[in-house]
């Protein structure tokens, strides 16, 4: 089957998001960033097999995908290489996000679970 972006609403838009900081311990990755509005928000995501950053202009690379949303990717290979070498950190269902924060950059990563959301004007 074939990579697929889709839409998916987490409670916060990254949409015109800046400084945007990325912390990872422990299988455990905190996002914090300000967004378009200048909202600050803290995300926890437990379960993390893997993340990449990128600050470079970015194409779209998957169906359905936009420059300015969070996205849930379906049919994830990056999902199924970490399988194939058995480095999911955790038996529960990874997911793969990929968040476009326009201009600022793009953070995909694998989690099972989102943990805490914090917004504070």
């Amino acid at each position: 089957m074939k990579e697929k972006a889709q839409i998916v609403d987490l409670g916060f838009s990254v949409a015109d998001a800046d400084d945007v900081k990325i912390n990872y311990k422990n299988d455990n990755l905190v996002l914090s960033f300000n967004d378009w509005k200048e909202v600050s928000h803290i995300v926890t995501f437990a379960g993390v097999s893997g993340f990449k950053w990128q600050e470079a202009e970015f194409t779209l690379d998957f169906e359905n995908e936009r420059f300015d949303e969070t996205h849930e990717i379906l049919n994830s290979e990056w999902i199924k290489q970490h399988q194939d070498q058995n480095e999911l950190v955790s038996d529960e269902k990874p997911i793969h996000y990929k968040f476009n924060f326009n201009a600022d950059g793009v953070f995909e990563f694998i989690c099972t679970e989102i943990k805490i959301i914090l917004s504070e004007p």
